[in-house]
């Protein structure tokens, strides 16, 4: 397809360990692809330029580290080669680099794409500077896209003007004709047995996740249900914390972190039960392909997971940092499995009713100036 839009976006994603923002920018990628010029700003060998390379999809990798000024600079050379109109920056350190790149070399639309509320998830000096970073890209005349109505209304919170920010939810492709999976592949891996319940978590472990609140949880939950399995996908610098916990608690044959992996879909498909205890969130990619996969989801009553599921109707909503909470959540769950089924289902007809990657788009465009 010949692609006359005048156009270029630069997408600046420099994250190291592969999340929810990543599936944002993969699948905008998937979208601009063969319609208008883009690239993607990525660190070299990280998740998700993997995932990008994999795909076939434009790159442009650094092989810097992400405090190294020398991204500017590169990030700058890349805005002219390719004569960027766009730069949309997807995590705090690329809408640091890539937003006061795109001021220097005064590209019209610099977006400033916000996945969750750094006043929630960080504490401290970080906090102090992650919020630094969002109201300096507002003095270099950045737009901001927020990803959910927790993020927009936190953004207000903070000083970033109505008018300068467009709500726009992630979505997620809907595949009506999923590959089949061997159902055991996992339990076999792992040694579960076939009539074993799983509770499946993904995300990236860090402290705001929330998952050693699940392992407490599942150390309380097994006392009485000792055929509940739990596998925690993602990696981040909460691993040794939490494989210490594991140990404590004498749950090694119980609970498994997966670590990385690039079958999460497949890991969905094949468990019963879908938790995400964080103590902050935006609308997560990975809870979504867990309603798409006919899951039960179990949630942290935060966030934009509060403001699109609705408890006992689509979701169990749980209070944040209470292990307590969630046992009893699966332990009600384990005794009626008619409501498991339930709540699945509607949290399924929810994703595809409200969440068309094509709306996602078409609101993007719009905030990118493009139409």
């Amino acid at each position: 397809m010949t692609n006359t839009n005048p156009h270029c976006v630069l997408m600046v994603d420099l994250s190291r360990h592969y999340g929810g923002a990543d599936v944002r920018v993969i699948d905008l990628a998937r979208l601009l692809d063969g319609q208008i010029n883009y690239a993607v700003v990525t660190l070299e060998g990280s998740g998700v330029y993997r995932r990008l390379n994999d795909a076939a999809l434009k790159t442009a990798p650094q092989g810097y580290k992400r405090a190294d000024p020398r991204l500017l600079l590169s990030i700058c050379r890349l805005i002219r080669e390719k004569n960027c109109t766009i730069v949309d920056a997807h995590n705090v350190q690329s809408q640091f680099w890539g937003l006061i790149a795109a001021f220097i070399e005064r590209v019209p639309h610099r977006i400033s794409t916000v996945h969750s509320s750094y006043g929630l998830t960080e504490r401290g000096f970080k906090r102090f500077m992650y919020e630094y970073v969002l109201k300096l890209n507002a003095l270099l005349g950045c737009r901001f896209i927020a990803v959910s109505e927790s993020v927009y209304n936190y953004l207000i919170t903070i000083g970033i003007k109505k008018e300068k920010i467009s709500l726009i939810h992630n979505a997620i492709y809907v595949d009506e004709n999923p590959k089949k999976t061997i159902h055991n592949t996992l339990r076999e891996f792992l040694g579960f047995d076939d009539k074993d319940t799983i509770i499946c978590s993904v995300g990236r472990l860090e402290l705001v996740k929330g998952h050693s609140y699940l392992i407490d949880a599942i150390a309380e939950t097994v006392k009485t249900y000792p055929y509940v399995r739990c596998v925690i996908v993602g990696e981040g610098r909460m691993k040794d914390t939490l494989e210490s916990q594991i140990n404590a608690l004498g749950l090694t044959e119980h609970v498994k972190l997966l670590g990385f992996r690039t079958d999460v879909i497949d890991i969905l498909r094949q468990c019963d039960i879908f938790c995400m205890p964080s103590l902050s969130e935006g609308l997560p990619y990975a809870l979504l392909e867990a309603c798409l996969c006919k899951l039960t989801v179990v949630a942290s009553d935060v966030g934009g997971m509060a403001e699109f599921l609705t408890n006992e109707e689509n979701a169990i909503l749980v209070p944040p940092e209470n292990p307590v909470a969630l046992a009893s959540a699966f332990e009600c769950l384990l005794e009626n499995p008619d409501d498991m089924h339930s709540l699945a289902q509607s949290a399924l007809e929810l994703v595809k009713k409200n969440l068309s990657p094509q709306t996602m788009y078409d609101g993007t465009l719009k905030a990118y100036g493009i139409y």
